[in-house]
């Protein structure tokens, strides 16, 4: 799924290639797509605008329309976008195609369709309506509202980290590297960390979505030290050269390394050695 340096890249690509043009025409061949209006009513909003100006909030992209309406992309699993000329190739899987008056084409790709769009009046009311925390590279995300935020949750590392409404923007495959990268396991349960760990991890999830924004999203174009190029069966660890492993959390596919991300002790609860209540730190 496109995590937030993927739909900064798309933001980028989309600033670089389309804005300022007059959209002539919108084809939807998914219905599916458009939230919140009737394809018709989607296609005429958009007719004779201009894509004027960008802003990402976490994995959504935000659109402005002229100074008026903003549309809002999430690309869902499998989205993309793709500008070429009027008469080459269309690409593959196209589901919603803006046509400019300039005889280009922005496309909206996807396998699945399971990305979405909408058009909305105010940025603001749509990321208080989705209930969705403050982008992971923020200003406003400190390290003080980092760890407030996490101090309010129970529970393991990396499904905090995902938890959109916490945190806007990491998913599965960057929670893993942020906590490769922190010598973290993901299983760690958050009142086991101390300050000095969560603020480790704050500081290396700045750098990884960083990283991954300069070298585009693609893990192939990663630095030698990273876990994603290796993140997968019989991958292994960058540092040590360990095997990975993969461990189901929160029914998501965690990769890690057992050596240098050692999976925490079972403690007892109890007082009494019969006591068989257990937690993971």
């Amino acid at each position: 799924m496109p995590e937030l340096p993927d739909v900064e890249f798309y933001r980028r690509y989309l600033e670089s290639t389309s804005l300022h043009k007059n959209i002539v025409d919108t084809e939807v061949r998914e219905p599916s797509l458009v939230e919140g209006a009737s394809v018709q009513e989607f296609r005429q909003s958009l007719k004779h605008k201009r894509m004027t100006d960008t802003a990402r909030h976490g994995k959504y992209l935000l659109i402005n329309l002229d100074g008026q309406l903003w549309m809002v992309m999430h690309f869902g699993m499998t989205g993309a976008l793709c500008y070429y000329r009027q008469g080459d190739p269309e690409p593959a899987r196209t589901k919603v195609r803006f046509t400019f008056d300039t005889g280009y084409h922005l496309a909206f790709t996807s396998i699945r369709n399971l990305g979405r769009m909408s058009l909305i009046t105010s940025p603001q009311d749509f990321i208080r309506a989705r209930q969705l925390g403050p982008d992971a590279l923020s200003q406003k995300l400190d390290f003080p509202l980092f760890y407030r935020s996490l101090s309010r949750k129970k529970g393991m590392i990396k499904p905090a980290l995902m938890d959109q409404s916490t945190i806007a923007g990491i998913g599965n495959i960057y929670s893993d590297e942020i906590l490769f990268q922190a010598g973290i396991n993901p299983a760690r349960h958050l009142e086991c960390l101390r300050e000095d760990q969560l603020r480790n991890i704050f500081m290396v999830m700045k750098k990884v979505l960083k990283t991954a924004i300069r070298f585009q999203a693609d893990p192939s174009l990663f630095p030698d030290t990273c876990l994603l190029p290796r993140r997968e069966s019989g991958g292994r660890c960058p540092r040590c050269g360990s095997e990975l492993k993969t461990r189901k959390i929160s029914g998501r596919t965690s990769f890690f390394c057992p050596r240098c991300q050692p999976e925490p002790a079972r403690a007892s609860s109890g007082k009494n050695s019969g006591d068989s209540t257990v937690r993971a730190c």
